[in-house]
């Protein structure tokens, strides 16, 4: 449904809950309180020992099913919103009036120009603007204020989503002293409705901008058809440039728009990713329940042959079964550092563009944007190398655990 831009008028310019712990079927590979052990038969790996209250479920074909359509519905939402998102030119569904102004209390001095810069909003964006003029008696013993009159100008005109539509009210008892000249700034009100096509090229910042110029040009006695006629050849330079890539902010304000989207797409990806490994690992795994004949709160080794025999030995010794609390961390830096360094890329853009340029402003907004984008990149990264290195490490030394626990096979031999 069509929605309200904004308007203006003379003179006018967390609740947070509590979060609980989970009492579910806690697996480890160290012993804890009222936990039961496991013996896991995964094809291609070597046996391991598991802790649990209960003998651990393995992801079915119905979850996976349950996941990737949930993901499947999710994701083409999200498309479908990023598609929607993308600033594009619209392909018209309406025709085209033949005069994309109507002003009833003629109090335009030159509605040719006004006509020519709605023209060419219409012929670069697809937006189809019309502007009203209408005195305040026309709506305000029918509607509660301007907005609820130019929503309804808007739907009892325009079936589609694709017009712009601004509706101009003065007093009728000031037109001929604002016409005459002896009214500088009469009694305005302004009002806009666009449709939701448009907001893709009609955001926020873009009708922001539109607003204040207009406003500002409305309350310096500018002729109300020339202030809205320059106000529609500003944004039409700026949604020229966006849909044109002219600019680096262009490139950076459209990264910002769809980056929740596309972060969207990637943990629903990751989500299925996850799932689907894991069922095809849950297909050759088995667990088997074994008694605790050894001492449950001294490390237990995790492998076929010595573990047979009751031997305890350090569980670290196998530790390449799973990841640790190093590798953890690693992979979530190393994560957070992919996803930090589109941004740092879009910084060097407006760097590279403003130096080129000759613009220092573009030059220091883009070194700005890369330092602080470059932060946030660079720490991640420092900390993906300094933990898959203490994991490397911690590797090394359960191996070297290990070696040192295997009996020596000459041992007692006699020579």
């Amino acid at each position: 449904m069509p929605h309200s831009s904004g308007g203006g008028s003379h003179g006018g310019g967390s609740h947070g809950g509590s979060h609980g712990r989970g009492s579910g079927n806690h697996v480890s590979h160290h012993y804890y309180p009222g936990a039961r052990r496991y013996r896991r038969h995964r094809h291609g790996y070597d046996d391991d020992y598991v802790y649990a209250r209960s003998k651990p479920q393995k992801v079915g074909i119905f979850t996976v099913i349950l996941v990737l359509a949930f993901s499947g519905f999710v994701g083409f939402g999200t498309c479908t919103a990023l598609g929607d998102k993308i600033p594009h030119k619209l392909d018209p569904v309406y025709t085209s009036p033949a005069a994309h102004v109507e002003d009833k209390i003629d109090v335009f001095a030159d509605d040719d120009e006004l006509e020519q810069a709605l023209e060419q909003f219409e012929e670069v964006s697809g937006i189809c603007p019309v502007v009203y003029t209408v005195y305040n008696e026309d709506w305000i013993n029918e509607y509660a204020d301007l907005e609820s009159y130019t929503y309804s100008m808007y739907v009892d005109n325009y079936p589609d989503e694709q017009h712009f539509v601004i509706v101009y009210s003065i007093p009728e008892d000031q037109a001929e002293a604002f016409a005459s000249g002896e009214l500088d700034v009469p009694d305005y009100a302004w009002e806009a409705v666009q449709g939701d096509e448009t907001d893709p090229l009609l955001t926020e910042g873009t009708f922001r901008h539109f607003a204040r110029k207009l406003q500002e040009r409305f309350e310096d006695g500018e002729d109300p058809g020339k202030a809205i006629a320059e106000s529609f050849e500003d944004i039409t330079g700026s949604i020229d440039g966006t849909l044109n890539f002219r600019s680096p902010l262009d490139v950076i304000s459209m990264v910002f728009n769809v980056m929740p989207l596309i972060i969207a797409l990637l943990i629903i990806g990751f989500a299925s990713v996850i799932v689907i490994r894991q069922f095809i690992m849950d297909r050759n795994t088995e667990y088997e329940e074994v008694p605790l004949d050894v001492d449950p709160m001294q490390p237990v080794y995790t492998g076929t042959g010595a573990g047979a025999a009751g031997q305890a030995i350090d569980p670290a010794a196998k530790i390449v079964t799973g990841p640790t609390k190093n590798l953890i961390i690693a992979i979530v830096a190393a994560l957070i550092a992919v996803f930090m360094l589109p941004f740092v890329l879009v910084g060097l853009l407006p760097l590279v563009g403003g130096i080129v340029a000759g613009d220092v402003f573009v030059s220091v907004f883009g070194l700005i944007w890369l330092m602080a984008s470059g932060v946030g990149f660079v720490i991640p990264l420092v900390l993906f190398i300094k933990f898959i290195r203490k994991y490397r490490q911690e590797r090394r030394e359960a191996e070297g655990r290990y070696e040192e626990d295997k009996p020596d096979p000459y041992e007692d031999d006699d020579f």
